[in-house]
């Protein structure tokens, strides 16, 4: 079995047992599963399949390639059959999944399977891997690596091929989240100041800097469509902030169990978050009230992999939230 093929599918239906709300499984062969980026696009074919990695074979330190299965559990499709593909984007329409391989950037269409190479990934080292996010109308791929000469650097590739240039470089600059609104053109980076990281954001130039505030959050991404930023406070505080440009602190939008990672609808309504120390389920936050209540329990064990841990996100329309469990 190999790229292009697709398996029966896996779905179990289950429900939660404490809110009742009902669970549908779409992974269940056993080898590990994950998503992406729960801050970014991981959906393609007109929304409604999603795209998660999934190891090529049942055994310890197996590759990943990447998946497809509709949200309805059917047509799990295997979407890659190569190694050393790294900084996976999906265009926010759907349209491409991008990711760099060898020192080029390549897309892939998520409907043919069909690989193309887009460009050469200047000033990149063939060899590393690296952090990416795709801008919001789908102009350019930006991508946090590293130099052949082992120097960190941040690359902005026009997707159409006319070129790459670095608009940072050093390890005080950091990619921190991708472009999630198309009103506003922003990247957001973090910089080291000191001690300190402060969040900020940026043109696609990597020009006209805007502070929004020092990253006092354990994980964050930008509240979509608001031009602020969400996250998780750091223990032992417990609550979700928000903050925006030029305000001095951050805003409590709840309080309660510890919450751990969050994402939020890309109307900025909604956000969700997982919990640990101890696990308390996923909560489901109404951002205009500051409201929450349990929305499941994942069962997941938190251990030191990522894949133990939920990173629950929404679908595009906001009906459903993905989250990840090796229950």
């Amino acid at each position: 079995m190999a790229k292009g093929t697709t398996f029966n599918h896996e779905r179990i239906a289950r429900s939660d047992p404490a809110s009742g709300r009902p669970i549908l499984q779409l992974t269940s062969f056993p080898t590990i599963s994950y998503g992406l980026f729960y801050g970014a696009n991981a959906f393609v074919r007109a929304r409604r399949s999603l795209v998660f990695f999934s190891q090529r074979r049942p055994e310890r330190g197996a590759p990943f390639d990447l998946f497809r299965v509709d949200v309805d559990g059917a047509n799990l499709t295997q979407m890659t059959d190569c190694d050393g593909y790294t900084g996976i984007a999906i265009a926010w329409d759907g349209s491409a999944v991008w990711f760099s391989r060898h020192g080029h950037l390549w897309r892939l269409d998520p409907e043919t399977l069909e690989e193309q190479q887009a460009c050469l990934l200047e000033g990149a080292d063939p060899a590393a891997g690296g952090f990416a996010a795709i801008s919001h109308d789908g102009r350019y791929y930006f991508a946090q690596t590293q130099s052949p000469s082992g120097e960190p650097v941040l690359l902005r590739c026009a997707t159409d091929g006319s070129g790459t240039r670095a608009i940072a470089r050093g390890p005080e600059v950091r990619l921190h989240w991708p472009s999630t609104d198309a009103s506003r053109a922003l990247i957001c980076l973090i910089r080291k100041q000191g001690s300190r990281w402060l969040i900020f954001s940026a043109d696609y130039d990597g020009a006209n800097e805007q502070l929004i505030g020092e990253n006092i959050f354990a994980h964050s991404t930008w509240l979509h469509s608001t031009g602020r930023v969400q996250g998780c406070a750091l223990p032992p505080e417990r609550a979700i902030l928000t903050q925006g440009p030029r305000e001095p602190q951050p805003t409590a939008l709840c309080r309660g169990p510890y919450f751990w990672h969050s994402a939020s609808s890309r109307d900025g309504q909604w956000i969700v978050a997982d919990t640990n120390w101890p696990n308390e389920g996923l909560q489901l936050v109404h951002v205009p009230s500051g409201r929450f209540g349990l929305l499941c329990h994942p069962g997941n064990s938190a251990g030191h992999p990522q894949w133990t841990h939920p990173h629950p996100f929404f679908t595009p329309d906001a009906s459903a939230v993905v989250y990840q469990s090796d229950a």
